[in-house]
């Protein structure tokens, strides 16, 4: 997994250093020399990291790769007298699924494309709720919304409750369609 810092100058597409800049960075900031779980590309604040067990980019490595590319930038002559503007594109949580709500029944032993759900809930903790009973039934969304707390009307129909789950955190990521 790859994050990267782009620029709209001559000197791009990539953020760097030269190799004199550099050693000059690294008079003020022997730090930037050290290893880290981030592999950053040389004289540069890009960054990649191994894809498998815990390992994304979350707000503390972006937080590093910033701070990184700042005491970088400071040293790169071409963008001396200029103002920096930063555009970020970051995913939200690393919760994507792949299904729809659509494909959900809402009544216990209707269709469910999935075993459980993981999301990430208002404090930011990884959450998992089990789409299937004990007995292997599938629970419905409507046994879903009750045990996810989500105030459910009287009568509601299914796409009324598609709807109102949409906005809750474990579909998120899923479509509507």
């Amino acid at each position: 997994m790859c994050s990267d810092f782009l620029i709209l100058h001559p000197s791009g597409p990539f953020f760097s250093l030269t190799q004199d800049e550099y050693l000059k960075a690294l008079e003020y900031y022997p730090e930037l020399d050290l290893d880290d779980d981030i592999q950053y590309e040389k004289r540069s604040a890009s960054a990649s990291i191994q894809v498998g067990g815990d390992c994304y980019f979350d707000n503390d490595s972006i937080l590093d790769q910033f701070e990184r590319f700042f005491k970088l930038s400071q040293f790169k002559n071409d963008y001396k007298d200029h103002d920096l503007v930063f555009l970020v594109d970051n995913a939200r949580t690393h919760t994507k699924a792949e299904f729809s709500l659509h494909d959900f029944g809402m009544k216990p032993g209707t269709r469910c494309p999935v075993d459980h759900i993981d999301y990430l809930d208002e404090r930011n903790k990884k959450q998992t709720i089990q789409c299937y009973d004990h007995n292997g039934i599938s629970k419905g969304l409507l046994a879903l919304a009750y045990e996810l707390n989500v105030n459910v009307p009287q009568k509601c129909k299914l796409d009324e409750l598609k709807t109102i789950l949409s906005n809750h955190p474990a579909f998120k990521t899923v479509t509507i369609r």
